[in-house]
């Protein structure tokens, strides 16, 4: 559960739990902004390995996403920060480590 103080709680109403996304390889997830609209986020399989580990499965990108959910939450929550109307991705650099692309939504 997050802090009474955090300004960017999960979004159970919003949206379905994490699930395969549709358009990259990876898992989507949303967050809500601080000022209660839905946000779109994605971790890239590619990051989801690289990063925790996971395998090929998309069953272990699925638990791996779970088993790490608040450091993947919190550092797209910090992409977000200063911003409305965009989405995340989550991916990594050569060296494993955790990046962030943040781009305008089209709607």
């Amino acid at each position: 559960m997050p802090a009474l103080d955090d300004p960017f709680p999960p979004v159970h109403r919003h949206a379905a739990a994490p699930h395969l996304c549709g358009s990259v390889q990876g898992i989507e997830f949303w967050i809500e902004s601080p000022r209660g609209k839905p946000l779109r986020c994605v971790i890239t399989d590619a990051a989801l390995r690289a990063r925790f580990g996971a395998a090929e499965t998309e069953q272990s990108w699925l638990e791996a996403y779970e088993q790490h959910r608040v450091e993947i939450e919190g550092r797209a929550r910090r992409a977000l920060a200063s911003q409305e109307d965009v989405h995340v991705v989550l991916l990594t650099d050569p060296e494993g480590r955790l990046k962030t692309a943040v781009g305008r939504c089209s709607t």
